[in-house]
């Protein structure tokens, strides 16, 4: 009994080892992951309009404040993010601009956009915005 006991043992030790495989552990990130912090404000309204919207694209996909992009390490990568601001009326008032936007840690880019009255008593006359774009690196992937 001690025998077969001793070679079921072996046996199950045997199964074991075998079915144990090296697992390679990733010890350094390949990515840093940058968040974009998009802020509008308004500077001057001269009787342009109150209802604002503030559209933001990226590689052609509309984008919000706290996108998150991820480049490899070593890498630099530059954005271009297009800016549309429209006020909402009858007939909407449109301004546009863009920013280049590098991924890294601390970057800060601004712009500011004009946008003018098109129709009405107060043709011509202008609202104009600030649009800042803040990047934080905000973690790491493997």
């Amino acid at each position: 009994m001690k025998k077969f006991f001793s070679m079921i043992c072996a046996l199950v030790i045997g199964l074991v080892g075998c079915s144990v495989q090296e697992v390679e552990v990733q010890t350094t990130p390949t990515h840093n992951v940058y968040e974009m912090n998009i802020t509008a404000t308004q500077l001057s309204n001269d009787s342009v309009g109150r209802e604002w919207s503030k559209t933001y694209w990226c590689k052609g996909e509309a984008i919000e404040s706290k996108t998150r992009w991820t480049v490899p390490i070593g890498e630099t990568s530059v954005l271009e993010v297009d800016i549309m601001i429209t006020e909402h009326d009858k007939f909407p008032d449109v301004g546009r601009g863009a920013l280049a936007v590098e991924l890294s840690n601390g970057f800060e880019s601004s712009t500011i956009i004009t946008v003018t009255e098109n129709k009405g008593a107060y043709k011509g006359n202008q609202a104009q915005w600030e649009i800042v774009c803040k990047v934080v690196l905000v973690g790491e992937k493997w």
